[in-house]
């Protein structure tokens, strides 16, 4: 799907989903592996949640490049 859309001044390019984390903003802790546990306590990463926020889109979900 072509995002770029032409309006009367120029071109304008639509921010995209991102594909790191598929647009949720969120993506499987890095420590625990999305379960919510380290070393049998609670993940001091994710705080038992499991995600943690996106590093590519800063938890927007969407990307401008």
């Amino acid at each position: 799907m072509d995002l770029k859309k032409f309006i009367p001044y120029g071109k304008f390019e639509a921010p995209g989903k991102c594909y790191n984390c598929a647009g949720s903003g969120l993506v499987p802790c890095g420590r625990c592996g999305g379960c919510g546990r380290s070393n049998g306590d609670t993940c001091p990463d994710c705080g038992g949640r499991g995600t943690t926020l996106c590093g590519r889109c800063d938890g927007s979900g969407i990307i401008d490049d």
